[in-house]
């Protein structure tokens, strides 16, 4: 059977958002809201600040600040101090864990102190085929899923809250071993039953043919099979 296009009108998709709130001369206040369950403190979630001309994640220079996230719900704001909005361009970025290759979400700041500039991580159904499910996934530029060890699991039912159960074992799993920051990946030897209810998860680090980290959740999606 070829692989089928999909209505992805009907699916419903989460995602890591992190926006700007407000600038001043010196601060930048910025807004994070994270997947259902995420725990930020405990999971050490961390948003990275660094003085960049691009939108493009720097992961090999040194970040100008950090701030791990203090709060275990979801959603929550912080700032950066000691900046010069208005003069320099900085780019803030939100990492599902303690490190730089856990970023999944960024806000750009140009120099001019306004007009910022967004992207989420995001994953989305592409096409279905007798045995198989094809997904696309989207990252920050700059990101390596493959040297970072990200992975993506697919579960029936669609409460995020089985993402982050290690008790609940995916129907199957797979690491994202693409260098691209979006690109397409392919559940093999599966097969999806009418009417019943699936959700896929990306994450960002911790592959494990065996075990692989629930903690850096970054974005899902969730549907009931049609066909």
């Amino acid at each position: 059977m070829a692989t089928q296009l999909l209505d992805r009108s009907v699916d419903t998709q989460l995602t890591t958002g992190l926006t700007i709130a407000n600038v001043g001369g010196d601060t930048a206040t910025y807004n994070f809201a994270t997947m259902p369950g995420n725990l930020p403190k405990k999971y050490g979630n961390t948003v990275y600040i660094w003085q960049t001309p691009t939108s493009s994640v720097p992961r090999n220079a040194k970040p100008l600040n950090h701030n791990p996230v203090r709060v275990d719900q979801p959603d929550g704001s912080d700032v950066f101090s000691s900046l010069q909005i208005g003069n320099l361009p900085y780019l803030i970025a939100y990492a599902v864990g303690d490190s730089v290759s856990r970023v999944c979400s960024t806000a750009f700041i140009p120099a001019s102190g306004k007009d910022f500039s967004y992207v989420s991580p995001g994953v989305s159904r592409v096409g279905i085929g007798s045995t198989s499910q094809t997904f696309q996934y989207q990252l920050p530029q700059g990101m390596l899923p493959g040297e970072d060890g990200d992975w993506a699991g697919l579960w029936e039912g669609q409460d995020t809250g089985v993402l982050y159960d290690k008790d609940v074992k995916p129907k199957r799993h797979l690491q994202v071993k693409s260098e691209k920051h979006t690109d397409q990946e392919t559940f093999t030897d599966v097969v999806l039953e009418r009417g019943t209810e699936y959700i896929i998860g990306y994450f960002k680090g911790g592959f494990s043919s065996s075990d692989p980290d629930r903690r850096g959740l970054a974005c899902s999606v969730s549907w009931t099979q049609e066909a």
